[in-house]
């Protein structure tokens, strides 16, 4: 008579110790990253790159950034640094239980700390290789038109995605029509660009990433190279065999630029003799001679990205100041109206 309470106490006992055990599971268990577009305030996204913070923000995710990386131009104001490529602050990753993170690497791939965290399920990880040299490279990261459904480009369940069959940006957001729209819109804007410059004298340019000697400057097989060729310019670095190519003064006057164009994010306007450019303006060549030594300081300038059609437009500009407001027009339109609040346009 008296094995009933004992044998009700011992279920009890056991219902109250499997809650605990399941309790315990999940506070240790990673973030679900299992999101829809059905569900887009669910979705919570870390960058390591401007570029890819770019292409976020002009997909109209701003709101749903929770960190990125070191030195990115592109980023709201206010979000919290999670480090460098190099130095991933992993901590910080995982207090910000993101669910998406989005990464440019080089050849030895991306960093081990961020995949091993991957494949323990944290968040799915979205590797793009190499990075972009040509503008299908950045189209292709915005949309990769080469890819079937998000579940082809997975080999595993592991949250891991690299190689060609990454999923671009706007379909890892499950946002696929509104990147490849976002595409197209960009690729108009280069052809309308493109047509305009097309009669316009040819200069030699060279593209300076900085003015200590020797200067590095833009060569060949890179997206600025392609822009400046649409802005209606040739490349006064083209021949070099790499694509970031130096200069000491003796160099500078064998290729003899029409014009130089200081690519320098965030700098100050030249001013009338500014001692930045004296070393350049004392030079024997045509862009000295002629007064054509400009410096480009918007912030996006170097960003291959959803931005390149806005950066075309400030070469071409520079280089024919006649087509002005033919030039602001073309890019004054919103690559995606639903989302131009997010996007960045051409200042005047």
């Amino acid at each position: 008579m008296n094995r009933h309470p004992v044998l009700l106490l011992l279920i009890l006992l056991m219902f109250v110790v499997s809650l605990l055990l399941i309790g315990c599971d999940s506070g240790n268990s990673p973030a679900n990253t299992s999101v829809t577009s059905d569900n887009p305030n669910s979705i919570r996204i870390v960058t390591f790159a401007p570029t890819l913070t770019q292409m976020v923000r002009d997909l109209g995710f701003t709101q749903n950034l929770v960190g990125v990386a070191e030195h990115d131009v592109a980023r709201p104001s206010d979000l919290p640094i999670v480090g460098t490529f190099f130095n991933v602050d992993t901590e910080k990753v995982l207090s910000l239980a993101p669910t998406h993170v989005f990464i440019l690497t080089g050849k030895d791939g991306a960093p081990e700390n961020l995949v091993e965290l991957a494949e323990q399920g944290h968040f799915n990880l979205y590797a793009y290789h190499p990075y972009p040299s040509t503008l299908d490279d950045a189209l292709q990261i915005l949309h990769n038109d080469q890819l079937g459904t998000l579940a082809e480009s997975q080999s595993s369940q592991t949250g891991m995605f690299t190689g060609s069959n990454t999923p671009g940006v706007g379909q890892a957001l499950g946002k696929p029509e509104l990147a490849k729209q976002l595409r197209g819109k960009l690729q108009q804007q280069l052809l309308a660009i493109q047509q305009l410059t097309k009669d316009q004298p040819s200069q030699s340019v060279l593209m300076l990433f900085g003015l200590r000697e020797p200067v590095m400057a833009s060569g060949r097989d890179t997206v600025n190279n392609q822009l400046l060729e649409i802005a209606g310019g040739h490349n006064a670095a083209a021949d070099s065999a790499i694509s970031a190519p130096t200069f000491d003064r003796e160099a500078l006057i064998d290729i003899a630029p029409d014009t130089i164009l200081l690519l320098l994010p965030n700098a100050q306007p030249l001013q009338p003799d500014d001692t930045r450019t004296a070393a350049l303006r004392s030079l024997p060549i045509p862009a000295a001679q002629n007064g054509r030594i400009h410096i480009i300081s918007d912030p996006l300038i170097l960003i291959p990205g959803s931005s390149m059609a806005h950066t075309a437009a400030v070469f071409a500009e520079t280089l024919h100041p006649g087509l002005k407001a033919s030039l602001r027009a073309i890019v004054a339109e919103p690559l995606l109206p639903a989302v131009s609040a997010e996007q960045s346009t051409f200042n005047p």
